[in-house]
């Protein structure tokens, strides 16, 4: 969408894809050392879990140069892949176990990440329906 409203896509997809894939490497890498074994206490490891995955769904939708329902989709299947990834690979790190908890928590997180998208997509909308003077550029 090349409109003075919203930013153009490359300007947000290029800096959405760094965060993401900072944020994959960072919880791949990073969970992967000794350090990572009980970093954040219960109950607190949760809200971890879902603040990370919140961002990533947000940045993983932006990144994708979708719109409407796909933007959504995409940002939250996205970070469920992730978290899926991450829990099945802590299987194989040394003091780390798979949680079913640490997933939900990744899943609320995902979630509340897509209400940013969802909101952009109504507004991307309805400049369209109303066509908005703003809306050319």
């Amino acid at each position: 969408m090349s409109n003075s409203v919203f930013p153009s896509a490359v300007r947000v997809q290029v800096p959405a894809a760094a965060l993401a894939v900072a944020g994959v490497v960072a919880l791949w890498a990073g969970g992967s050392l000794p350090i990572a074994v009980n970093l954040v206490s219960a109950p607190w490891d949760k809200l971890a879990h879902a603040a990370v995955y919140a961002v990533l769904s947000c940045a993983i939708g932006l990144a994708s140069g979708r719109d409407g329902a796909r933007l959504i989709a995409v940002g939250f299947l996205g970070a469920m892949a992730i978290g899926l990834a991450d829990e099945l690979l802590q299987f194989w790190a040394a003091g780390r176990q798979a949680d079913v908890e640490d997933l939900m928590a990744d899943a609320v997180g995902a979630a509340l990440g897509t209400l940013p998208l969802a909101v952009l997509v109504h507004l991307r909308q309805t400049v369209r329906e109303h066509d908005h003077p703003l809306s050319s550029g």
